[in-house]
């Protein structure tokens, strides 16, 4: 089966990857998809160890070893050394300035009849106040782990 994605590393780009390969300091997977591309490379050996043969060598899968050549080929050098956090794919619930207001009532004292704020009282209270229309337990809770709310301020009243 032919290549799709084939990895040329000019000689600036091979000595990079040795290097990093070879630097203690750097993190496992970085080092694995380092071996991966210079196992790759065409430039040496003309390029003809299969994906099965570079997944043997470097202790992976053949899907793995495809994944990273073809993130060289498509996005360079850096993504295919590197993690890249996903995008974020859902939008908030809450724009800034409702979390601000939520974190805001949960510091104000505790309704009469409650000893804490509990997340199903902070959610219908902010509700019957009109920050949101509609919210969940999960989004308060999300809001105050974001907002970096002390434990003890939830308590405050």
């Amino acid at each position: 089966m032919q290549k799709h994605h084939l990895v040329t590393l000019t000689p600036d780009q091979r000595q990079e990857v040795d290097a990093i390969v070879h630097r203690r300091s750097t993190d496992a997977l970085t080092r694995r998809h380092g071996r991966i591309l210079l196992l790759c490379d065409t430039c040496l050996d003309g390029g003809q160890r299969t994906d099965v043969e570079v997944a043997q060598e470097v202790r992976c899968t053949a899907r793995q070893v495809a994944r990273i050549r073809s993130l060289f080929a498509l996005h360079g050098l850096e993504r295919a050394l590197h993690r890249h956090p996903l995008a974020r794919t859902t939008p908030r619930k809450l724009d800034p300035v409702q979390e601000t207001r939520v974190i805001e009532l949960v510091l104000e004292p505790v309704p009469s009849g409650h000893s804490r704020w509990t997340l199903a009282l902070l959610q219908r209270e902010i509700m019957a106040r009109g920050i949101v229309d509609t919210g969940s337990k999960e989004t308060v809770r999300q809001t105050l782990k974001r907002g970096a709310v002390p434990r003890t301020a939830s308590a405050a009243g």
